[in-house]
């Protein structure tokens, strides 16, 4: 098993303000719409204004407790999917450390990395989505697109923000990081679906790109049958050092 070092998941700190914040509009606001009636019937005694005044204080509750709830399903997804793709990753020999959700700052920019592996096949950062439904996209496009069936069974799409690109800013960030502490190394980006229910049809030559669909082990094959640099056990030793430094 590979050794594994966490950091203070930023998706789980997330998580926790959501649901501070889904509990605040769910309990506290129709208190304040409550005082706010009390304030109307007060001043001004008018029946037509404090219906009024409810009705718009009921429709901003629904509507900021959905808008909340979408958020907090959101991130708690996210958190499933980076989970799940660390124990997958912790299946890789002794010889390996995970490090997982590190801040990397180069030149005034901050990358936050899903899971960074060193091993003696070299140092990989992986970009983990927990999305379903097809996904389709180009290495050079700006956004990929999710098709998804609803629960009603209507379909629709939207567009993300493409993690190919996004994890080689990630392999920069690092590389250059790396480089600045005199650990000059090739670093490999890895785009991971971790979802069952993701149908990926994504091409990608510079960076691969593997999902759950493919066969959980296949990105784990890859890590450990990559012909890339070749790293001294001192080498990653060095690297898995400055990079836990990160995690504290």
């Amino acid at each position: 098993m590979a050794n594994v070092i966490h950091s203070k998941n930023s998706l789980s700190v997330q998580l926790k303000k959501q649901i501070v914040k889904q509990i605040f509009y769910l309990l506290g606001l129709p208190v304040l719409v409550f005082i706010g009636l009390i304030l109307l019937k007060v001043l001004f005694d008018n029946r037509v204004l404090i219906a009024t005044g409810g009705t718009v204080g009921l429709f901003v509750w629904v509507l900021l407790n959905s808008a909340q709830y979408g958020e907090v399903k959101k991130i708690h997804t996210g958190l499933k999917g980076e989970k799940n793709t660390k124990k997958l990753l912790a299946t890789l020999p002794d010889s390996y450390t995970v490090l997982s959700d590190i801040k990397v700052e180069v030149e005034g920019k901050s990358s936050q990395i899903d899971h960074i592996v060193v091993g003696p096949t070299g140092v990989y950062v992986i970009e983990t989505k927990n999305m379903n439904g097809s996904i389709v996209g180009n290495e050079s496009d700006h956004q990929f697109v999710q098709h998804k069936i609803g629960r009603r069974g209507g379909e629709y799409s939207k567009s993300f923000y493409n993690p190919v690109k996004q994890v080689g800013t990630h392999v920069y960030r690092l590389a250059t990081y790396l480089k600045k502490h005199s650990l000059d190394t090739w670093v490999q980006g890895i785009v991971y679906f971790s979802n069952p229910d993701a149908e990926v049809n994504v091409n990608s030559e510079k960076i691969p790109v593997f999902s759950f669909e493919d066969g959980p082990n296949q990105i784990v094959r890859y890590v450990m049958d990559h012909e890339g640099e070749t790293l001294s056990a001192e080498k990653a030793r060095r690297i898995v050092n400055l990079l836990s430094n990160l995690t504290l």
